[in-house]
């Protein structure tokens, strides 16, 4: 008979083999997500007027995401983690625990948290872990059915995405659109208004990997409102004539000027 020991939440079985004692949960669902959104306001005792104004996320869309009837765009959800005070994966699985030292993630195929949006799929990765430095997506871009370019979306932090298999577009507010190809890769500034989408009439998987400096920065900014100064200047901030110019010296590889 093997002897199974238990180590943070992880099964460690005589012989090397090993399973995360939680590889057998349930993806998310939209209504799972808004369940999980209505669980953390309440237990703070806020109203959706108050999380609205902690947020930046009207009160209108967080009813409608509590309910289910409709899946939150990646900015959203980074508003309402900092306005919960909470970190992303919190609100994707109630069970995550925080990092720790020694602490490992384990996620099988297919098991990740998953939230399906108009444009994404994001199936969310070693969620049992919270607080983690870094956010890591399978994300599938939808075939793009003679759409022309997506709605842009902008927030803090930094991303990096891999083209794990079909073609992705990279849309951007400062440069062209970049065409990746299976194997391809691109690290931006979140704060540059961006999105993804497929780049052909088949659907696209990539591994997207988000900074997840939104909550340290939120956390920065809260403690200096206390001590009475001024939040730092974020780079949204900056002229746009001035960011135009330091990224002239980086081209997109792509463009032809």
């Amino acid at each position: 008979m093997k002897a199974v020991t238990k180590v943070l939440g992880v099964r460690i079985v005589d012989g090397g083999e090993e399973q995360d004692a939680r590889s057998s949960r349930r993806p998310s669902s939209v209504e799972g997500f808004g369940r999980n959104v209505r669980r953390h306001r309440q237990k703070l005792k806020l109203t959706l007027r108050d999380l609205a104004d902690r947020s930046g996320v009207a009160a209108s869309t967080i009813s409608k995401v509590e309910n289910g009837l409709i899946s939150p765009t990646y900015d959203k959800i980074l508003q309402l983690s900092v306005g919960l005070g909470i970190d992303i994966d919190e609100l994707f699985y109630a069970q995550s625990r925080g990092m720790v030292p020694g602490a490992r993630g384990v996620t099988r195929a297919g098991q990740g948290q998953v939230l399906q949006t108009r444009d994404y799929r994001y199936e969310l990765l070693c969620s049992e872990i919270s607080h983690k430095k870094f956010v890591p997506i399978v994300a599938t871009l939808a075939r793009r059915n003679g759409r022309t370019r997506p709605e842009l979306i902008r927030h803090q932090g930094e991303e990096f995405c891999y083209v794990l298999s079909g073609r992705a577009i990279v849309y951007t507010e400062f440069y062209e659109p970049l065409h990746l190809l299976e194997g391809d890769s691109c690290y931006f500034d979140s704060e540059m208004a961006h999105a993804l989408t497929s780049g052909s009439e088949k659907d696209a998987v990539i591994l997207w990997v988000a900074s997840a400096k939104a909550n340290g920065l939120a956390n920065l900014h809260e403690r200096n409102a206390m001590e009475g100064e001024a939040p730092p200047p974020s780079r949204r901030q900056l002229r746009r004539a001035d960011i135009l110019a330091a990224i002239g010296a980086h081209p997109d590889p792509d463009r032809d000027d």
